[in-house]
């Protein structure tokens, strides 16, 4: 028997605006200067790659998110002990489980699931639940078409594997390969235009 992954982590719903055009941005809609002084990085579900996602959106959290905590027809900010710490997220919606790098720059949303432990190297349980076995767990546990945060934490983990250094390995190999490709995406906040200069 194994313990779940609730036993030895974190596993989080995040922030939902209730007014996404109102508080979300993508990078070319504002100036750099607001970008860095007035929006977070902003992680939602994103698309079905594993390891690394381009967090496209941004939130607005001038002053602290201010005006989305004053407002109303969103869910708050839950969790908010876990914004801007590292970790990890799955995606609560697809036709199978994802997960990514979380950063210190980002607050996820409530279709990022967002996971940390204190027990068990985040690299290596992004690996873990990116592998077929954790895919064909998460749709036994919940066969539609999202994995809430209540799943995960259902989650079987081993908390000391024998394979941990390998898959953590080649998790930073996948991640470092995720963001060249990003870098190469003209539309996406990861662009570099250095890729194209030489």
């Amino acid at each position: 028997d194994y313990p779940m992954l609730e036993d030895v982590a974190d596993v989080r719903q995040g922030l939902a605006t209730g007014d996404d055009k109102r508080f979300l941005r993508k990078w070319w809609e504002v100036s750099e200067e607001d970008l860095a002084n007035k929006y977070a990085n902003y992680q939602k579900s994103g698309s079905q790659e594993p390891f690394y996602d381009i967090a496209d959106d941004f939130l607005l959290w001038e002053n602290d998110g201010e005006e989305i905590r004053n407002s109303d027809g969103g869910n708050g900010t839950p969790n908010e002990q876990f914004y801007f710490t590292s970790g990890l997220t799955y995606r609560n919606f697809g036709n199978y489980l994802v997960a990514r790098l979380f950063t210190e720059e980002m607050i996820f949303s409530q279709t990022a699931i967002y996971v940390q432990s204190e027990d068990i190297n985040r690299k290596y349980l992004i690996g873990a639940l990116n592998s077929i076995l954790y895919r064909f767990i998460a749709n036994g546990i919940n066969p539609g078409l999202h994995f809430e945060a209540g799943d995960g934490k259902r989650f079987p983990i081993k908390t000391d594997p024998r394979n941990e250094e390998e898959v953590v390995e080649h998790v930073e190999s996948a991640i470092q390969s995720r963001k060249q490709i990003a870098k190469l995406d003209e539309l996406g906040s990861d662009f570099s235009s250095e890729k194209f200069s030489n």
